[in-house]
């Protein structure tokens, strides 16, 4: 989810995180803000591997940032409405609904993606690919799971700015350790998965693995899920029901594909409710469910919600993030949120 108008947006990586945007002239500033700013850390008992750092970034900076979101999601819109490809069917998503997407390019300038980003063989290269750079690729749902707009960027060098500072994703892996734990942990169960599996001949499971993530540790995979909430709408037919309702989305799991952590920095002009639950028969100390589909809503026990405000980011690792679904509630009157 980029995983915000409200906007929830959602970065994932096959590994990741976001920081302190405050003044670094030197860094007793920054320590003195990381201290000021994380004092208000939220964690939650009932789901490990959940945090939320409210304020994250602050109001001038959030405005600038969702005004940016918004603009993409539109554009995002208006090129997939005037396309003259054929939609494609998603052949892996994460509720058990029928999806299509049109892919697009968008010129989007910029990058949140730094130097310690990518391996150190590749950065200068990246780097200066990035700086060129002037269109980003991308997958857009013109409506998905309840009807909001969800735009999908893969790949490093898609990954646009969108108004926030370039060190960004450096800052909020420098900011939650628990990034990083999660993705060497990840890797770890990844290639316990690959070491089980039948080989043929010489072939080794590690040359199954990505050299680019093998080789580096600290080179990260993103990827960037704009998900766009429109502002509510009139509910049913009857006009003395004054009463609008913003669309949430389903429960659902975050596809492993998605990568090793879950960000989601919440955005737009009112705040947005995410409910976590727990499916039946889900043993946390198992290994995580294969299929991330709910395939019986019904059927899940919602454990807490959580208020996600504008420029507040949730970090998702841990059960929380493979093993309890979660999933965000629809709003009576509720505002624009990306």
């Amino acid at each position: 989810h980029w995983c915000g108008a409200s906007m929830m947006a959602s970065l994932s990586i096959v590994s990741p995180t976001y920081s302190c945007l405050a003044t670094r002239s030197s860094s007793m500033n920054r320590r003195l803000s990381c201290t000021r700013l994380f004092a208000s850390l939220k964690e939650f008992p009932d789901l490990p591997g959940l945090v939320i750092q409210p304020d994250y970034i602050g109001k001038n900076l959030q405005h600038a940032v969702f005004e940016e979101t918004k603009r993409a999601s539109l554009l995002a819109q208006e090129m997939a409405g005037a396309s003259d490809q054929p939609s494609m069917v998603s052949p892996a998503h994460n509720i058990p609904i029928r999806s299509e997407y049109i892919p697009v390019k968008l010129p989007l300038e910029g990058s949140i993606i730094g130097p310690q980003s990518f391996s150190s063989s590749s950065s200068a290269n990246n780097s200066n690919m990035n700086r060129r750079r002037s269109y980003r690729s991308a997958e857009h749902f013109c409506q998905y799971g309840e009807g909001h707009r969800l735009t999908y960027y893969r790949g490093n060098e898609n990954i646009p700015r969108l108004g926030l500072p370039s060190n960004f994703l450096e800052q909020v892996l420098s900011d939650f350790p628990i990034v990083e734990q999660e993705v060497q942990e990840s890797r770890r169960r990844r290639q316990q998965q690959l070491d089980r599996l039948p080989l043929k001949g010489q072939q080794s499971a590690s040359s199954l693995v990505d050299d680019s993530e093998e080789k580096h540790d600290n080179y990260y995979i993103w990827r960037l899920t704009l998900n766009y909430y429109p502002a509510a709408s009139p509910s049913g037919t009857d006009v003395t029901d004054r009463r609008q309702t913003r669309v949430g989305f389903p429960w659902h799991r975050d596809l492993e594909a998605n990568g090793a952590c879950t960000m989601i920095l919440g955005l737009g002009v009112s705040p947005g409710r995410l409910e976590f639950g727990k499916e039946p028969n889900i043993d946390l100390s198992l290994a995580p469910p294969k299929d991330n589909r709910v395939r019986h809503p019904e059927l899940v026990e919602p454990v807490q919600s959580v208020t996600l405000d504008p420029g507040s980011l949730l970090v998702l690792t841990g059960a929380s993030r493979w093993h309890f679904v979660h999933r965000v509630l629809p709003s009576i009157n509720g505002g624009e949120r990306a």
